[in-house]
């Protein structure tokens, strides 16, 4: 979706080329010298603290960025991006960064100005404000001259009224140039098509704390899907390789389920340490021409950080998630695998079924610390390696041609950070299909 901080924060590394004083990983200067109620402070290393008294050089430079607040900023520079479906995008791009009044980096507002082959011209403008540590307001829009469009908004707090789990969504999208090459686990490139998906999403979750850590929620999810003529004249449409695909006539989907959620990171925007975890179930029906097709969505999903090094200057992250759905879903609501959050060497939704595993491993390595234009952040490569598999019943893990079902994406990550709420990445991954490059705002798990 949105791309412009990515490029404004991966840009400073590549512009100074200097390595400075690297940082320690820093709460929010609201919270320093109290201990937050949700994600603790990470626990400090005596060993790593130094006699008192004594000081090394690196330790007063990183002290001495540490103790520079962040300033208004404005970043002017060149937008390219690419995607896998999409093309090449190039344009111009503004940034303008704002701290709070503790010198946080808080707000930031962007708008870009672009070009695509595929669609035209096109622009974009986004604001997203991090109220808390806790708490996350991101507003977007995005049009093109050919079909394209986008609107979201989203509110997610983590501590809303200090005990609840709270997170809303609205999202109505059309793009252009999807993809479906049918369903399994050895669905080919040679079958890919295309087609334009008309997408409006409204969802809720909300729930009280159970436990110090541990939240439960109550979910509900609105979708209306419609899939129409794409804008790639090259690729077969969708429509007529797959006229009989279950769900290609669209239609909408109401679902009502639980999520049971378990976080113990030390941040929830630029985490160094701790562990997620989630269990969810959903109970859906597929309305469409009037008949109401029922099926059930269950999942699970764990994350664990682990810091070693000084500071927490090389992190590794250990992602694994599955998900399974029984019963007629339409092709468009089944499992999938590809894309910047799970194979990233793919395009989006690249395999599709009903079931699917993935695993991600990284490593997140601080490589130095830096100062621009009055706003302190680092620079971070991240190598990784993801596999995973879809499948359509639970017994196919036990098929021996792993080879052929089980894909794989290796490659490396590009990060920029601004502690404590601002991540944009670039990752590029290679695999079975080439190269895929995603670019985004956040971790991608």
């Amino acid at each position: 979706m949105n791309w412009v901080g990515p490029i404004l924060l991966c840009a400073w590394g590549a512009w100074t080329g200097a390595a400075e004083a690297q940082e320690e990983i820093r709460l929010p200067r609201s919270l320093a010298e109290q201990e937050p109620p949700g994600p603790a402070r990470p626990p400090q290393d005596p060993e790593r603290q130094g006699k008192p008294g004594a000081r090394t050089p690196a330790q007063e430079r990183r002290q001495e960025l540490e103790d520079k607040p962040d300033e208004t900023s404005f970043y002017p520079i060149p937008a390219i991006a690419s995607g896998k479906n999409e093309g090449w995008t190039y344009g111009l791009l503004g940034a303008l960064l704002l701290p709070d009044e503790h010198g946080d980096i808080d707000k930031v507002f962007s708008a870009a100005l672009q070009y695509r082959s595929k669609v035209g011209i096109n622009g974009l403008a986004d604001f997203r404000w991090t109220f808390s540590p806790y708490s996350v307001m991101e507003a977007y829009t995005y049009w093109a001259a050919k079909v394209e469009n986008e609107n979201q908004f989203y509110f997610d707090d983590r501590h809303l009224w200090k005990d609840y789990n709270f997170r809303f969504d609205l999202d109505e999208k059309r793009v252009g140039t999807e993809r479906f090459f049918g369903t399994g686990p050895t669905s080919k490139k040679t079958e890919e098509s295309a087609y334009t998906s008309n997408n409006y999403l409204a969802q809720i979750r909300m729930g009280p704390y159970i436990a110090d850590r541990l939240s439960l929620q109550g979910t509900f999810r609105f979708r209306h899907f419609r899939v129409g003529e794409s804008l790639l004249p090259d690729l077969p449409q969708m429509l007529d390789l797959f006229p009989t695909e279950f769900g290609i006539q669209g239609g909408e989907v109401y679902a009502e389920g639980v999520r049971l959620f378990y976080d113990t990171r030390n941040s929830l925007f630029t985490p160094t340490s701790g562990e997620i975890a989630l269990v969810y179930a959903e109970v859906a029906h597929y309305v469409e021409g009037g008949v109401a097709h029922p099926f059930q969505v269950y999942g699970f999903e764990l994350e664990k950080l682990w810091p070693h090094g000084d500071d927490a200057q090389f992190v590794f992250v250990g992602h694994v998630k599955a998900q399974f759905v029984v019963g007629q879903a339409p092709f468009w609501e089944q499992s999938t695998l590809g894309g910047g959050s799970s194979l990233r060497s793919y395009g989006p939704n690249r395999f599709t079924d009903n079931d699917a595993w993935v695993i991600n491993l990284e490593e997140r390595i601080r490589l130095f610390t830096l100062r621009l234009e009055g706003v302190t952040g680092e620079v971070q490569v991240a190598p990784f390696v993801d596999f995973g598999e879809v499948f359509s019943h639970s017994q196919d893990i036990a098929r021996f041609d792993v080879d052929r079902r089980v894909h794989w994406s290796a490659g490396s990550g590009f990060r920029a950070v601004v502690q404590p709420y601002i991540v944009g990445r670039m990752d590029v991954g290679y695999g079975s299909e080439g190269i895929g490059i995603t670019i985004g705002l956040d971790y991608p798990f």
